[in-house]
């Protein structure tokens, strides 16, 4: 009979117990999971607030930009470069890119057409020659444009894409940034991103054998393709300016050194390297006719013409036409938000917004 209370008892126990730990268990599972849910809400509050901090200080880069010349922006420092700062418990960076004088991807292909642009093309054989890489690496790009499929000498078109493994689909329409050169074949991350230079070359542009004014003109990052080309158009791409001249000309305020070699077949790295050299003197440009004054511009050119007179009849080169890439990041309670805006300062309008 005892035996039987004590086994009964022990039941009991043994139940409560296992009921207990059960109970504890749904409770520890409940509170971590609740705890869980906290923290995500908590991270994306802090991510939210960090998000709002960054799109209050493109509102105030965007208002800056619109209200105060960009002459007095550029002779006070300000488009070089905003300093951080700290509001409302985060802190706020800004850089401002200008791309207006880069070689635009997109302009190798004239929209009204669907055909390539033979006159940017040769921007682009003449970059590729400088850097030293193949010039018909545009070929493959001109095809990833263009909305036919009559596939360029050295391009790929929709049934070659197709016959790749894994298989892709071709864009057939505008570039939305330079990393999707990756998905074009030939292009790699070192072509793209990385210094082009051999090894003996980098000997040679070492400080060591420069001159002065060299070591001003040319950096290191003028060797890397992605720092002398862009994809962003301002909000008209394709509108036409003054004199009837397409507004696809390079901003020569802001050219890097071997974009400015491709502009001519004439241009002589002195006359690179003496338009970079005055810019820096005068601050910018305010009228493409002050480069008549630089005297290296001023040597034989195609048709018995100068140089400068090429640049400026053709209308390859321009001081008013300015796209920028804005960035801006937000960093708040440990989390950290990012917007990027193409700000077409001719228009005042952006011409992308992403965040």
């Amino acid at each position: 009979m005892n035996t039987k209370k004590n086994n009964k008892g022990y039941l009991v126990l043994m139940l409560t117990i296992t009921v207990v730990t059960l109970m504890f268990s749904s409770m520890m599972v409940f509170f971590s999971s609740a705890m869980e849910e906290y923290k995500s809400a908590s991270h994306e509050a802090g991510h939210t607030k960090a998000r709002y901090l960054a799109q209050g200080g493109m509102d105030v880069v965007r208002m800056v930009l619109q209200q105060i010349d960009l002459n007095i922006l550029y002779d006070y420092g300000i488009m070089e470069g905003l300093p951080p700062v700290n509001f409302g418990g985060g802190m706020i960076s800004f850089r401002i890119e200008e791309e207006s004088g880069k070689l635009n991807i997109n302009r190798l292909v004239n929209f009204y057409s669907d055909e390539e642009d033979q006159s940017v093309r040769d921007l682009f054989n003449r970059l590729s020659e400088r850097l030293g890489i193949s010039y018909e690496i545009w070929d493959a790009v001109v095809d990833w444009i263009d909305e036919n499929d009559d596939s360029m000498p050295r391009g790929f078109e929709k049934n070659d894409y197709e016959r790749m493994n894994p298989p892709r689909r071709i864009k057939n329409g505008r570039i939305h940034s330079v990393e999707e050169l990756l998905l074009i074949p030939g292009f790699t991350q070192s072509i793209i991103y990385e210094d082009l230079r051999t090894e003996e070359e980098k000997e040679l542009y070492s400080d060591d054998f420069l001159t002065e004014e060299e070591q001003v003109t040319i950096t290191d990052e003028d060797f890397i393709l992605a720092n002398n080309i862009t994809v962003y158009l301002p909000v008209e791409p394709d509108k036409v300016g003054k004199a009837g001249k397409k507004a696809n000309e390079i901003n020569i305020n802001s050219a890097p050194y071997h974009v400015l070699l491709s502009l001519s077949e004439f241009m002589t790295p002195e006359a690179a390297k003496a338009i970079i050299m005055k810019r820096d003197e005068v601050g910018r440009f305010k009228d493409i006719n002050e480069i008549k004054n630089i005297s290296e511009l001023n040597v034989p050119s195609i048709g018995g013409k100068s140089l400068v007179q090429e640049l400026l009849d053709l209308g390859l080169v321009t001081t008013e036409e300015t796209v920028y890439k804005i960035v801006v990041e937000a960093s708040l309670d440990s989390q950290t938000a990012h917007v990027m805006g193409i700000y077409d300062a001719s228009a005042k309008k952006f011409a992308l917004y992403l965040e």
